[in-house]
């Protein structure tokens, strides 16, 4: 079930995926620090570990890190891999290769069942296609708990600003 809380899509599971267009009006560095390790790569390797997204606390902003987080969500799409390579590469020019330690195919639960599609149905909704999702960093994915909720408690006590959002109704 998609819920509308705050003006952020949110799944109804015991993890709660959310992805925000942030206000363009506020300036974002285009290369946080996550990505340093991707810079000056031809191959990015990346393990189970790195494509299993749940209930720890998040906020997904770099390419490196979003793109890994629509691995996992459409590891089912045919393509897929090639098409965040060619994604990537727009970004990081030496990038030629993304090494997989595991097979597509046991990801199938990477990100958990409920919100599962759920960034498809952003995507859709908002008519962003993947490489905006990928490489603009006004959109960014948060990964928070429903038992948590530190996103929540984070704009309550002021340190996220609730004007850097962009609404939704």
């Amino acid at each position: 079930m998609l819920n509308i809380r705050n003006g952020v899509f949110e799944t109804n599971s015991s993890s709660v995926h959310s992805f925000i267009m942030l206000n363009r009006d506020i300036d974002i560095p285009n290369y946080p620090r996550e990505d340093s390790e991707v810079i000056d790569k031809e191959t990015l390797i990346v393990y189970r570990s790195d494509l299993y997204f749940d209930r720890l606390f998040n906020i997904l902003i770099s390419p490196k890190e979003k793109a890994l987080y629509a691995l996992s969500a459409f590891c089912k799409k045919e393509g897929i891999l090639d098409e965040i390579l060619s994604i990537l590469k727009s970004i990081y020019p030496k990038l030629n290769e993304i090494k997989l330690c595991c097979p597509l195919d046991e990801l199938l639960f990477a990100i958990d069942e409920q919100s599962d599609g759920k960034l498809a149905h952003f995507l859709t909704t908002n008519n962003i296609t993947l490489k905006q999702f990928i490489t603009d960093n006004h959109i960014v994915a948060i990964i928070d708990g429903d038992e948590f909720c530190i996103f929540e408690k984070l704009q309550e006590v002021g340190l996220i600003s609730n004007t850097a959002i962009v609404q939704k109704g």
